[in-house]
C-alpha cells in the first residue's frame, strides 16, 4: 500500500525551444522589412510629392507655355517622314 510510484521525467525539449525561438525572430525580422519596404515606396514618396508639386508650379509661373508652338512635321502616308532632299 505504501509503495512510492516514481513519476516517468519530462522529456527534454531543448531543441524545440531553440528552434521555436529561431522562428519568432525570423518572423519578427520580416515584418520589420515589410514595414521598412512599406516607408520606402509609400511615405518617402508621400513626403516628397508637396516639394515637388510646389517646384513645378513654380516653374510653370516663371516659363508659361507659348500659345502659338512650333508644329510637328507633316507625316507621309502610314506615319512616313517625307525625304527632305525631295523639296
Amino acid at each position: 500500500m505504501g509503495e512510492h510510484v516514481e513519476e516517468p521525467a519530462a522529456p527534454r525539449r531543448s531543441r524545440a525551444t531553440f528552434l521555436s525561438v529561431i522562428g519568432e525572430l525570423l518572423i519578427t525580422i520580416a515584418v520589420i522589412l515589410g514595414l521598412f519596404a512599406v516607408w520606402q515606396l509609400y511615405w518617402t514618396s508621400y513626403k516628397v510629392e508637396g516639394p515637388r508639386a510646389q517646384a513645378v508650379a513654380d516653374f510653370s509661373k516663371s516659363a508659361p507655355l507659348k500659345a502659338h508652338t512650333r508644329r510637328a512635321p507633316h507625316r507621309g502616308p502610314a506615319g512616313v517622314y517625307p525625304d527632305p532632299r525631295d523639296r
